[in-house]
């Protein structure tokens, strides 16, 4: 079921057409609640898979008995008038989730979906969005690992995995990941489990140390509320972060570089307990 009414798509699967208490436009709830917290919003879009619609992988199939039967044309034009929505009605967006990109879309389906995002939310990042401006890319997996040479460049926000030295385009990696394990990772579950510290400081130094935005789940319960458990592993791993890279240990600015040169790092005090050495990607 979709969380928030739609406009003029014609089909009454929207949370409007069912019962529920409080407000009829969640969007609305969602991002007043997080501006009003100071946190940014985003939409997540999957625009090549619509299972209601029978949009699958890219092309028109067989749904349920009561769905809607529509062509090609028809599902554009309805996901269309959904983005139109989702992205002005709301007000600026700090992401766009294209899951899966624009697979099966005609080029001009995706020009028009290119000039709905330049015009409504021209400063949103997209991930695997049309084009590469403000793009960014997938690394490949959900393990929250990005590769150990990630680059920032790649040919283009669908190139997914380590991206290019040399890619034509500059299109950041993410890695999403869950914050749960076992069967039920990306929603809420009774008797959920979830990461350990260790394991998300290293999927931290491995997704963020490699280049990477790393993107980490959540999973609120029925009541809409985050478990205090979890809350307090957030908080722990907030504290790490803070503690381990506030400050750097050591640093040297403005050294001359050239065969033979020599650099020498003092460090302030404190345990250090890993280093690494990578290229510069400016």
């Amino acid at each position: 079921m979709c969380i928030r009414d739609r406009d003029g798509t014609g089909f009454n699967y929207s949370v409007s057409d069912s019962p529920m208490l409080g407000s009829d436009d969640l969007m609305r709830d969602y991002t007043d609640t997080m501006r009003a917290a100071g946190i940014g919003t985003g939409v997540y879009f999957q625009l090549f898979y619509d299972y209601w619609l029978g949009y699958l992988h890219g092309s028109i199939q067989p749904n349920g008995p009561t769905a809607p039967k529509l062509t090609a044309d028809q599902f554009f034009n309805v996901s269309l008038q959904m983005l139109q929505e989702l992205w002005g009605n709301y007000g600026p967006m700090s992401e766009l989730w294209f899951d899966g990109g624009l697979v099966g879309w005609s080029q001009q389906a995706t020009d028009h979906v290119t000039h709905l995002m330049g015009s409504l939310q021209p400063n949103a990042v997209a991930f695997q969005g049309p084009t590469a401006t403000n793009g960014v890319r997938w690394i490949g997996n959900e393990n929250g690992h990005a590769a150990e040479e990630s680059w920032l460049a790649a040919n283009d926000s669908m190139d997914n995995g380590q991206g290019r030295f040399d890619g034509p385009e500059v299109v950041p990696p993410e890695a999403d990941t869950p914050f749960a394990t076992g069967e039920s990772i990306w929603w809420w579950a009774p008797g959920q489990t979830f990461k350990s510290l260790d394991e998300l400081k290293l999927e931290y130094d491995n997704s963020v140390g490699h280049g990477a935005n790393l993107l980490l789940g959540l999973t609120p319960d029925f009541s809409g509320k985050i478990p205090e458990p979890h809350v307090e592993r957030y908080r722990e791993l907030g504290d790490w972060i803070r503690k381990c890279y506030s400050a750097p240990a050591a640093e040297r600015r403005n050294v001359p570089v050239g065969v033979g040169t020599s650099v020498v790092m003092e460090l302030n005090g404190d345990p250090v307990d890993r280093n690494g050495f990578v290229k510069s990607q400016l």
